[in-house]
């Protein structure tokens, strides 16, 4: 079974925008965090053009 996507293009990646916090003393670095912004128009656009 192949993992490319139907129609053979390739999936969009995500852009890095890290943000820094600290859990429990230590600093986490989550580069994709601003993917958890739902009403964003780039996160929008970023699933639809996955969804593609």
């Amino acid at each position: 079974m192949s993992s490319a996507p139907l129609g053979g293009g390739q999936a969009p990646r995500a852009a890095v925008h890290p943000t820094t916090r600290t859990h429990h003393g230590d600093d986490v670095v989550d580069e994709y965090e601003w993917l958890r912004a739902k009403d964003d128009p780039a996160v929008i656009a970023h699933l639809e053009a996955e969804n593609a």
